[in-house]
């Protein structure tokens, strides 16, 4: 699916609305449908710069890279650049 088919999603437009109020009630943060653009291009963007970065260190010769923190999205990213690089998670020190 492609990000202009998501934003014609009714359903996936829904659930945009929905967690907008929910987080709207919680006071954590407030969106409209126009910032999901420009967080979609830096999510984007930042994508694209890790991957540089990824690249420049294995080409400076590092060979095991670290995830502090929850989740594991550094090493999926990592991986795609080097299959073979080695990749370790630590959501604590």
């Amino acid at each position: 699916m492609t990000y202009q088919e998501i934003k014609k999603n009714e359903e996936i437009n829904t659930y945009i609305r929905q967690a907008d109020l929910a987080l709207s009630a919680l006071g954590f943060t407030e969106h409209s449908f126009a910032d999901y653009d420009m967080y979609f291009s830096l999510n984007r963007a930042t994508f694209f710069i890790t991957q540089d970065v990824v690249k420049n260190m294995l080409a400076d010769g590092v060979t095991e890279f670290t995830e502090l923190g929850p989740g594991s999205v550094l090493q999926g990213l990592i991986r795609k650049v080097d299959p073979n690089a080695v990749v370790e998670s630590k959501s604590t020190l």
